[in-house]
């Protein structure tokens, strides 16, 4: 019978390797964010399923730097013109709709000098690898968060064959295995999934990591502060006067 020890420690086992294998990649991701936030360019960051509290660990979250944009298929009824049918009825079309990713990234406005970091376990569905495609087509610079194991045992869903990690320009590996989950139950079946956790981590390391180097620089770093803290809302209405439509509030 599983249970939550045997959960916490397999994770804790996975998180800890997470640390020693991809430190160094973490520090590298977060030293081209510096350059690129001291080039006034922002992180415009993507991911779909589960993938996507990635995005939202790394932009507009309490404690976190104002210079992030959040993509997400949602978007394409926030800022453009479905109707939100598209989005409650074909999540999943649209996660392997390679067609979408232009749209997208065409909705974020990204400048020259943006960097971009794109979240996905699988690193397979079309859509995100379109966007790889497409950033780096644009000339920016690519981190990807995403399962090595799980990549590298599937074909890619994309017309190219690529997967995320192939296209980008550094890569972060998030320890899942293939499948992510990492309990075994009686049957055979994997329950239990922690690509949740060790992407959490790696966004939150990237963070204090990239902190401390514009500090070091000397640079003045803009953070949001929880809006259940008082002043927090006159702080955080400068901040967002600071980067304007930039840094979108979306869901």
């Amino acid at each position: 019978m599983v249970s939550a020890i045997d959960y916490f420690n397999t994770a804790n086992l996975i998180m800890q390797r997470v640390v020693l294998t991809e430190l160094s990649h973490i520090r590298t991701s977060a030293q081209m964010i510096a350059k690129s936030i001291l080039n006034e360019g922002i992180i415009q960051v993507f991911g779909t399923g589960h993938s996507e509290a990635f995005s939202a660990e790394i932009a507009r979250r309490a404690g976190g730097i104002v210079p992030a944009n959040k993509i997400s298929l949602r978007d394409i009824v926030f800022f453009g013109e479905d109707h939100p049918s598209a989005i409650l009825e074909a999540r999943v079309k649209l996660e392997r709709d390679p067609s979408v990713s232009q749209r997208l990234y065409e909705l974020s406005s990204p400048h020259q000098n943006d960097i971009f970091i794109l979240a996905s376990n699988s690193g397979i569905n079309p859509s995100v690898i379109e966007m790889a495609r497409i950033v780096k087509a644009k000339g920016h610079k690519l981190i990807a968060v995403t399962s090595r194991r799980h990549s590298e045992q599937e074909a890619s869903r994309h017309a190219s064959g690529k997967r995320l990690f192939e296209l980008s320009d550094i890569t972060i590996d998030n320890g899942a295995p293939p499948g992510d989950a990492i309990l075994e139950i009686a049957n055979g079946t994997r329950v239990c999934a922690v690509s949740t956790l060790t992407s959490t981590l790696i966004a939150e390391m990237m963070i204090a990591e990239l902190i401390g180097i514009l500090e070091e620089a000397g640079h003045s770093v803009p953070i949001w502060i929880s809006a259940n803290l008082h002043g927090a809302d006159e702080h955080n209405s400068l901040m967002q006067q600071r980067y304007g439509s930039r840094v979108r509030r979306n869901a």
